[in-house]
């Protein structure tokens, strides 16, 4: 093989590696979490799950909201990450102790109030600020007719 060919060779190589490279970066990226950031994120979809996305005005003011509070958020998720590991480990435990796991689980249950109290507070100081107009572009629950279908023994819509 001539050198030109080998040189050639080599750059279409570098250049499918830093692709590949780029490209696994791009995919595993969501998996990757820098401390604070996924908890920042849950914090933000909790939020956004009761009021939707289709207000950018609102969802904007709700992202405010929540990064204000966000030590406070951090707080809370560290101690349902504890709360969880207590889960399992009493799960785990041999032998079987049902009350340390009743324990360990109504704890939980409490953690997790705790993180959606302080997330549902952002909610509530966002949509205050918020204009009438934001308010109303936020469309009507579509919970209603999945829970009236299912109520009366329908089956769910593959809309779902």
């Amino acid at each position: 093989m001539s050198r030109r060919w080998t040189i050639t060779l080599l750059a279409i190589l570098v250049i499918s590696l830093a692709a590949n490279v780029f490209a696994a970066g791009f995919f595993l990226r969501p998996f990757h979490h820098h401390s604070g950031d996924h908890e920042a994120r849950l914090a933000r979809f909790a939020a956004m799950a009761a009021i939707g996305r289709e207000s950018p005005d609102l969802e904007a003011k709700v992202r405010a909201q929540v990064d204000a509070v966000q030590p406070a958020v951090h707080e809370a998720y560290i101690a349902m990450a504890k709360a969880r590991i207590e889960v399992r480990d009493a799960v785990r435990a041999e032998p079987f102790d049902a009350s340390r796991l009743e324990t360990a689980l109504a704890d939980m249950r409490a953690r997790s109030s705790e993180f959606q109290a302080i997330v549902h507070g952002a909610v509530v100081k966002a949509v205050a600020e918020a204009t009438p107009e934001s308010r109303q572009s936020v469309p009507p629950s579509r919970l209603k007719e999945r829970l009236k279908e299912r109520l009366e023994g329908k089956a769910p819509s593959s809309q779902d």
